[in-house]
């Protein structure tokens, strides 16, 4: 399973769902999409807390809120800060009893993520590579706008603890050269080393909306900054997609092919039939058209579907004992004109029988289109009998 935490809303939810190979899920959970998500229920966080000793994360990404650790908060008129960079990162002294319970939920939701993390290394397979692991938080503005004091979780002893132990490694960027709306310098920390390319990819220069002058539009206008870019989502995607590829045994329908002659009939197939255990194939999964019921003749003959029939109160001839089911086998064998040269293939069909002995199975409901199929009885025919 993948985990995104502080996934956004319903749409945001819906969109990270999809493309995932077979065998894999992905939870998103948010109190945006469902109050029952907070992270802050202790049923919530039990649930995700067993989740990450299963053994079966293999992703863990997400952005804790940072409301808390804007840069908006400096500004003036504007909501008032409510915490410093480091020995009042927990609270300012003064803070009204919802203001002090927003910060210390928002810190305890960051630390929760790395627990997450922590918990599922521990409890990970030997062998198996630790859960692919993606944090997102404004950049620290003591990187680049000089605001040696601002607050900021990359700050924290923390994160440089977490950093350094679990082998993770940080990058800046902005999210508008990705195809954010506002420029958004961004931090990141991950172990997932494919994304190192967005490392200081900045914008030329200012982009997006001023800032409303007034404060009520001002939020308005912000709420929606904090979507991550479609660029960034989809780097992010394309390099969990590899990290679960390679992460070992995927689920139950996903196997490791440890043959590697079969890899190279199957490469040499043009990737016919398509295998759940082939990056190839998992990465190009519904781009082509449907390998059932091919264009041309030929594609799915001398192939043979077997099936399991039960019986009732049946005798085997031979040996006079009772019989609960029977094995049943259709094979299907083209059947050509005289001057027919037989099947012909194109590119990206299923190779012809040149060798029926050699030839990898195809999909049981790919009959192929303008063949006569003929049923073989199990009955022997009077000349056989």
């Amino acid at each position: 399973m993948i985990l995104h935490v502080f996934a956004g809303g319903p749409e945001s939810a819906k969109e990270w769902q999809k493309g995932w190979p077979p065998g894999i899920e992905l939870l998103s959970v948010d109190v945006t999409h469902d109050p029952r998500q907070d992270l802050h229920r202790p049923a919530t966080w039990g649930y995700l807390c067993s989740l990450a000793k299963s053994g079966r994360l293999c992703g863990i990404i997400g952005g804790p809120p940072c409301r808390t650790v804007s840069r908006l908060r400096n500004l003036r008129p504007g909501p008032p800060p409510l915490r410093n960079r480091l020995n009042k990162r927990y609270g300012l002294d003064g803070l009204a009893f919802e203001d002090r319970t927003k910060v210390q939920g928002d810190s305890a939701l960051l630390l929760k993520q790395l627990g997450l993390h922590i918990m599922a290394c521990e409890s990970g397979h030997p062998g198996v590579p630790p859960p692919g692991f993606v944090l997102e938080s404004p950049e620290d503005p003591a990187t680049y706008a000089q605001e040696h004091e601002a607050p900021s979780f990359w700050a924290w002893p923390e994160m440089a603890y977490f950093q350094r132990a679990y082998s993770m490694f940080m990058f800046n960027f902005d999210q508008g050269r990705l195809g954010h709306k506002q420029v958004k310098p961004t931090g990141c920390m991950t172990n997932l080393r494919e994304l190192e390319w967005l490392n200081e990819q900045r914008c030329s220069g200012p982009q997006g909306s001023q800032l409303h002058p007034d404060l009520n539009q001002r939020v308005k206008q912000t709420a929606s900054w904090s979507a991550w870019a479609p660029q960034f989502k989809e780097a992010i995607r394309s390099a969990l997609m590899n990290h679960v590829l390679g992460w070992g045994e995927i689920g139950a329908g996903v196997k490791r092919l440890d043959h590697q002659a079969m890899w190279k009939q199957h490469v040499i197939n043009g990737h016919v039939p398509f295998r759940r255990d082939c990056r190839g194939c998992l990465l190009t999964m519904a781009s082509q058209r449907p390998h059932q019921r091919q264009k041309n003749a030929g594609g799915s003959s001398w192939s043979m579907s077997f099936d399991i029939v039960p019986l009732v109160k049946t005798l085997d001839e031979i040996t006079n004992t009772p019989v609960r089911n029977a094995l049943v086998a259709t094979g299907a064998v083209p059947r050509f004109e005289p001057d027919d040269p037989g099947p012909h293939r194109t590119v990206g069909e299923c190779p012809g029988p040149e060798s029926s002995h050699d030839r990898p199975p195809v999909h049981e409901e790919d009959w192929g289109d303008g063949l006569e199929e003929e049923e073989f009885s199990l009955e022997p025919s009077p000349a056989e009998a």
